[in-house]
Formats: structure tokens, C-alpha cells, sequence
């Protein structure tokens, strides 16, 4: 064989050797960017799911609507830029800004983070206006929780395309049992 023949296919199996490697290369930082999704879903659940963060969206979701009905006590907050008696209000709009932005860069998908949190982004953003608002305005800019925000909106986006969740079509449901609804939704 021509040493030309032999130096052609060494330059094309080394052409092989180095597409296979990219390939290769490409499919494991798949790989590693879904392990970093899983920790931060991870880590995200089982901040949602803590003491501390229930505790702030059950100020969010039953004290804040109670607070904001009084325009003399929210007078004598010290808005810099939020009082410390809304410190859980903070809690749960620092949490979903930082969601978002993971969400917003693509490390974490957006279908898979409005799969597990879109009711509970879009409820806590609709709570959260008012303070947001008011932040807002003072700061003037709307960059503060632009992110909680854009989470919000793609939530709203997906819930409205799920009106009835994602359960595989086709497929039976289990049983339910309605013993509590009985129970809770008689007169009796």
C-alpha cells in the first residue's frame, strides 16, 4: 500500500476517533447538567417542604392579606426596602427568584420545574404582588424579583396548557376514596 493510502486512513480513523470523542464528551455533559438539575430539585424540594419556608408562606397566604387591609400599620412599617415584620414574605420571593434564574439560564427545565411548583409560584407571585409592587416602585426598577416573576408567568403559561395536570392519557386512575369529602361538606 502507498504510504499516501496509509497516511489517508490514519488521518480519517484519527478524524473518527476524535468525532466519537466529542460525541462522547457531549453526552456526558448532558449527564452531568440532569445530575445538577436532580441536586437542585432536590434541594429546592426539600426547602419548600421545611418548617421554615411553610411557616413563610403561611404569613404570605393568611397574615399578609391581613396586613395589607390595614393602610395605618403598614404606614408604620419601615420599608427599607422591606420590613422586617415581612421577612417570611421575603423568604418565599428570595426562594422563587433564585429558581427562576436557574430556570431562566436553562440549568434547570422550565417544564420540569413548572411540573413540580407552578400552582404553588403562581399562587405565592399573586399574594406577593402588592410588596412586590411597593418595591418596585421605591427602587424604581422592576428588576427586583424579575425572576420570581418570569417563574410566575411561565407557570401561569403552563397551567393554562394543564388545566387538568399531565396524568397520561389513556391510563386509568386509581380509586379514590371520598369518606372525608362526605364528612367535611355535609350539613350534620
Amino acid at each position: 500500500m502507498a504510504p499516501e493510502w496509509v497516511s489517508a486512513i490514519a488521518s480519517l480513523v484519527t478524524m473518527v476517533v476524535i468525532g466519537a470523542s466529542a460525541i462522547a464528551a457531549l453526552l456526558q455533559l448532558r449527564h452531568m447538567r440532569g445530575s445538577n438539575q436532580i441536586v437542585l430539585i432536590a434541594n429546592w424540594t426539600e426547602a419548600i417542604e421545611g418548617e421554615q419556608f411553610q411557616r413563610a408562606l403561611t404569613f404570605l397566604f393568611r397574615e399578609l392579606p391581613v396586613i395589607l387591609e390595614q393602610p395605618e400599620k403598614l404606614r408604620g412599617l419601615s420599608w427599607e426596602p422591606v420590613p422586617p415584620e415581612l421577612q417570611a414574605f421575603r423568604t418565599v420571593a428570595n426562594h422563587f427568584e433564585s429558581v427562576g434564574s436557574f430556570v431562566r439560564r436553562g440549568i434547570i427545565d422550565e417544564d420540569v420545574a413548572c411540573d413540580l411548583w407552578a400552582y404553588l409560584v403562581v399562587r405565592a407571585w399573586n399574594a406577593s404582588i402588592p410588596v412586590a409592587t411597593y418595591v418596585r416602585h421605591c427602587s424604581g426598577t422592576d428588576a427586583v424579583w424579575e425572576n420570581f416573576e418570569y417563574l410566575a408567568l411561565l407557570s401561569k403559561r403552563w397551567l393554562d396548557a394543564h388545566p387538568n395536570g399531565t396524568y397520561p392519557a389513556g391510563e386509568p386512575r386509581m380509586p379514590r376514596h371520598t369518606s372525608l369529602i362526605e364528612v367535611l361538606e355535609t350539613d350534620g
